[in-house]
């Protein structure tokens, strides 16, 4: 095909002289002139709208559940289990939710122990029994809490909880091996002590953080001992 006009011959037979625009595809000048060069493309005009959809806040969303929003509601239900103990140094009303997806706490109890709130990067949506879905958007990272005077670190999800203060869920219960006894309101601890192995990256985000750590360094000396036999 000729590359000129596109048409079924060889350029030296092409019965057009003018050049023809790669860019438009038109007969009479060159990509170089072209009229609709300044004008966006279809590619660009997407990525347009699509920066003005995440400067509106629109964003991935996916779903989670929770027992009880409210004090009241958590009354009504014999399996769950509440129990004091600690988050940020201060003393604080836990919730063993084990119908809860995720770990929750309230934007008044984030705001009493002045822990640092981040924005979740998505919309969490939170359904309960008893009440209407509850739309999630900020979380507390790495928030230390004592159960059971044990330490822990947990990611909470900001909710309009109230009478309320944290609610441990699933995510913590099953990641620390914690089972609910319901009949006894209580809370069984794993008694298995297992080795925890981090990687270096971990280890490096948890000195930055403050916690403490050891460095044990070790060595082996072997003696041998040459016996000569005699000939």
């Amino acid at each position: 095909r000729c590359y000129r006009c596109v048409g079924p011959h060889f350029v030296r037979d092409c019965p057009h002289t003018e050049s023809r625009c790669f860019r438009c595809h038109q007969m009479g000048h060159e990509s170089t002139n072209c009229p609709t060069r300044n004008r966006p493309e279809r590619g660009a005009q997407r990525s347009d709208v699509q920066r003005g959809d995440a400067q509106r806040g629109d964003r991935p969303t996916t779903t989670g559940r929770v027992f009880a929003l409210t004090g009241a509601e958590a009354s009504t239900s014999s399996d769950l289990v509440k129990g004091k103990g600690r988050a940020a140094g201060k003393d604080v009303m836990f919730l063993f939710d084990s119908g809860a997806s995720h770990s929750f706490i309230s934007y008044a109890c984030a705001a009493m122990l002045g822990v640092p709130v981040c924005d979740l990067g998505l919309r969490l949506l939170v359904s309960t029994p008893a009440s209407t879905s509850v739309v999630a958007y900020k979380l507390c990272v790495g928030c230390p809490i004592v159960v059971n005077k044990k330490r822990y670190k947990v990611n909470l999800i900001c909710l309009p909880l109230v009478d309320i203060d944290i609610i441990l869920g699933m995510d913590w219960l099953s990641a620390n091996r914690i089972l609910i006894d319901c009949a006894n309101r209580q809370l069984i601890f794993s008694q298995v002590e297992e080795e925890l192995l981090i990687s270096v990256g971990q280890a490096e985000s948890s000195l930055r953080d403050g916690v403490e750590c050891c460095l044990l360094l070790a060595a082996l000396s072997v003696e041998t001992e040459r016996v000569i036999a005699e000939t």
